[in-house]
């Protein structure tokens, strides 16, 4: 019913679109009607809005007198709060509304599941491989010595695969050998590439440099790399570990660089490095250096000098 029992009342529920019609149908504007009944535009863009669905009796009756009708016309209808509310039986509107929104939630799974297809395609899961590799350099470096570069690579999952090895190593240095026989290899300039394959147990590198003869006393050799292995990775994972050594009177297996090779210096040495053919001469002046004591490093004759005994080690 309409809002008969509001007679007395000081506020009354308007019908928003009810009254916009209205307006509308007289050619009204908002600013017109807004004037008459003495508030704003953006007032009466509320009511029609139903953004204030009750206002006061005495604005709906200014209101009505602006849009040349009855007050009866503009109030919307009331449920008698006496009698109990019914429940309505979805409508066709509500029935349309459901198949709408089913057929875009279709639409949505079915775009979600390409997406993920495509993406499995492009990146299937068994070529995602996750590398780690570092790189172990020598503490110091003597000019004109060659010296090893190991680089350990750890694959932690299961089944074979190929991986590429990039590294740039410095312009006084020169490649000599390396360990062990690589699927392919080349070399630009002072940048060296390897693919190897590679199981889960991993793969240790080692590469053999020759430092120049003309090389500066303490300055640093640096060292650069990535890790490609196959899947997802296409720029590369760089290479951990040391990335310089520095150019001293020192043998590279002298870790502590105190000019002794110790037990423990030349185990490691012969353990890590005695299959290495690129060495053996090295490895054979080590043994001299370490049955020595201690040793110098004699720079007229670019050589290594062991203090006890007449073993003159040159490199």
């Amino acid at each position: 019913m309409k809002n008969e029992k509001l007679g007395s009342k000081s506020v009354v529920k308007i019908d928003g679109r009810r009254i916009k019609e209205i307006r509308e149908a007289k050619g009204l504007t908002q600013l017109y009607v807004a004037t008459f009944v003495g508030v704003t535009t953006d007032t009466i863009s509320r009511w029609e809005n139903r953004k204030y669905p009750r206002i006061k009796r005495e604005n709906a009756q200014k209101l009505a007198e602006a849009l040349e009708v009855s007050l009866e016309e503009i109030l919307e209808d009331e449920p008698d709060s006496t009698e109990p509310k019914k429940i309505q039986p979805n409508s066709t509107d509500n029935g349309s509304t459901s198949k709408r929104q089913i057929a875009i939630l279709l639409v949505i799974f079915f775009l979600f599941g390409a997406s993920y297809l495509l993406f499995k395609w492009l990146y299937p899961r068994e070529t995602r491989i996750i590398v780690f590799a570092q790189r172990s350099l020598p503490t110091q470096v003597a000019p004109g010595s060659r010296f090893p570069v190991i680089i350990t690579v750890k694959k932690p999952v299961e089944g074979k695969s190929s991986i590429l090895i990039r590294e740039t190593i410095p312009r006084t240095c020169e490649l000599v050998g390396y360990f062990p026989k690589a699927s392919a290899m080349s070399t630009d300039k002072n940048m060296i590439q390897w693919i190897f394959p590679i199981s889960e147990k991993g793969l240790e590198l080692i590469y053999v440099l020759r430092l120049s003869a003309n090389g500066k006393m303490d300055k640093p050799l640096r060292f650069k790399g990535i890790v490609i292995p196959k899947g997802r990775h296409r720029t590369g994972l760089p290479i951990g570990g040391d990335t310089s050594a520095k150019i001293g009177p020192y043998h590279w297996a002298d870790k502590d660089a105190n000019g002794v090779i110790d037990d423990q210096e030349i185990l490691d040495a012969f353990d890590r490095l005695g299959s290495i053919k690129e060495l053996e001469g090295e490895l054979h002046n080590l043994e001299a250096l370490w049955a020595g004591g201690t040793y110098t490093w004699d720079k007229e004759g670019m050589k290594f000098v062991a203090q006890k005994g007449d073993k003159d080690v040159k490199e």
